[in-house]
């Protein structure tokens, strides 16, 4: 009963702020034309270019545009930094989201085949999908699981034309129901070695050919994940307009995500797109048509490069395609010693990335072989999915307005630079040996580390045990160390012995670590189920 009048009182409130007075210079949503509103026109890729505010020293990069894409949503790459993007290329292609679920999406292989930083070869790996929302490069193949299904299967491409000539099932889960904007996305291998998605209460061990569940305690995520340079996989609260959630702990353990992780400001936000759309409606929007707070937040990464200024590692930066804009937070303690996240450009009344394009649309971000920020643009006009705007409701009236629902088929990816550093180089870790990989868990783009770790567990080659083993007790690296221990768990090679002597090890991390890894090894009645 409770969790009913809660609904009925969210739906209340938006109701409430939908037909909110309308501001001075709002537009009269009943005077509606068959004629495009300029303000939403198709930019040019140079025209969009100049409608960004980026903060600081630092500015975008296009890498691929729309003669390259089409409705894109994330963007992974594999171990010789080939790109992965999945696109949803029947999403809201008109305002009653016609043929959504029809079999005509891909997933592309984007490459750069002269080391310039810009795509520009194009190959359709995987065709004729529903939505694919879980993209994961392995050793020699690539995971890829779509929309309205649990299933997760395996594509190779055996004769290396960019194309996937072989799948077979990699996880049968079984059928998913439920709107499109909540169902998984994810399969991010974490530190830990366990391959995470947002909404279920389970992630998956991949260990010689065998795909385990295990199990968590949930989470609150919807679209995107990403990790901290510990194995601290985050989540983003898209419809509740909270953000970023589960910052604390590891899911295995708890999914607590109290208020006071997010200081008080927050939630507010500074766009400075001038478009009415937001589904609170007026009430929702500062006068100008910004959003006053959140509406959606997703695409979350925390930045782990190598290739921009230092003071960024550790950030986290995550979207709000409504509000066309990208947050970087930062995480701080306050006067309790808490760690909380703030808006580094709070003060300022400011966000990191700013369009006034009423079709930029951010919906993903992520760390890059090259040690740089990438940000997965939709491009599109509407960007509410077809439950959200009825007949009638405010978002629809606003899409028929301006005419957002014309804007469909394009899409772009940037990565963001700063003028003091080059994109580091392609790797090229597919061709290498085990032994070859090793040196890479202590790199100092964190990419490198997870890909090289990875990449060392499915290879299977337990020879390079003393190797890791040497890094472990005397590895200049901090985080190789880390990595290291965790690639050494990843082969079941850890005795309780070689733990209990790193309860004393000077890195608080690879203390915590060792301590985690020694619950395998309590007696299970020690274990509460």
């Amino acid at each position: 009963m409770y969790k009913k009048l809660g609904i009925l009182s969210l739906a209340l409130s938006l109701c409430t702020t939908a037909f909110a007075t309308p501001p001075a210079g709002a537009p009269d949503f009943s005077k509606k034309t068959d004629k495009q509103d300029p303000l939403v026109r198709q930019r040019s890729h140079a025209e969009s270019m100049k409608e960004f505010e980026v903060q600081e020293d630092y500015s975008l990069e296009l890498v691929a545009g729309d003669d390259m894409l089409s409705e894109p949503t994330l963007c992974v790459w594999d171990g010789n930094g080939r790109m992965y993007v999945a696109q949803f290329e029947t999403y809201m292609q008109d305002v009653d989201g016609t043929g959504k679920y029809d079999k005509i999406s891909r997933v592309l292989r984007l490459e750069d085949t002269n080391n310039d930083g810009i795509i520009d070869k194009r190959t359709v790996f995987a065709d004729k999908l529903n939505l694919p929302r879980l993209v994961l490069p392995l050793k020699d193949s690539v995971l890829i699981g779509e929309t309205n299904t649990l299933d997760i299967y395996e594509y190779w491409d055996t004769n290396n034309d960019g194309k996937a000539d072989k799948k077979k099932i990699w996880y049968e889960g079984g059928k998913r129901g439920g709107n499109l904007e909540h169902q998984p996305s994810g399969l991010l291998w974490s530190i830990d070695n366990n391959i995470h998605t947002t909404y279920n209460k389970y992630s998956f061990r991949y260990t010689d050919g065998t795909v385990k569940k295990v199990p968590n305690m949930g989470n609150r995520g919807q679209w995107g994940l990403t990790q901290d340079n510990l194995g601290k996989v985050i989540y983003c609260d898209a419809g509740a307009g909270v953000g970023p959630v589960h910052t604390l702990f590891p899911n295995v353990y708890t999914k607590w995500d109290p208020k006071w992780v997010r200081d008080k400001d927050f939630r507010s936000m500074y766009g400075i797109d001038k478009v009415y759309d937001a589904q609170g409606g007026f009430g929702a929007m500062h006068p100008n048509g910004s959003l006053k707070r959140f509406t959606d937040t997703c695409g979350q990464a925390v930045f782990r490069g190598d290739r921009l200024p230092k003071e960024m590692v550790g950030d986290l930066f995550f979207s709000s395609p409504v509000g066309r804009l990208t947050r970087r937070a930062t995480f701080k303690k306050d006067s309790e010693g808490r760690r909380i996240m703030t808006n580094v450009y709070g003060n300022k009344k400011k966000e990191f990335i700013a369009s006034t394009d009423a079709n930029f649309r951010p919906v993903n971000a992520a760390t890059g072989p090259d040690g740089t920020l990438y940000l997965v643009d939709m491009h599109r006009g509407i960007i509410q999915e077809g439950q959200w705007v009825p007949k009638g409701s405010f978002v629809r009236k606003s899409i028929e307005y301006y005419g957002l629902d014309k804007n469909i088929k394009h899409g772009r990816i940037y990565r963001v630079r700063h003028p003091d550093f080059k994109p580091g180089p392609k790797p090229n870790m597919l061709n290498e040996t085990p032994a070859q990989l090793v040196k890479h868990l202590s790199h100092p783009n964190g990419w490198w580390r997870d890909e090289a770790q990875k990449l060392i567990i499915l290879h299977g080659d337990k020879s390079v045990i003393p190797a890791l083993q040497k890094i472990v007790i005397s590895g200049k690296s901090a985080l190789g160390r880390l990595h290291a221990l965790w690639t050494l768990e990843g082969f079941n090679a850890l005795k309780l012995s070689h733990l209990q002597k790193l309860y004393k090890d000077k890195d608080v991390n690879i203390r915590t670590a060792a301590i985690r890894m020694t619950e395998p090894f309590f007696p299970k009645r020690y274990i509460s189920s």
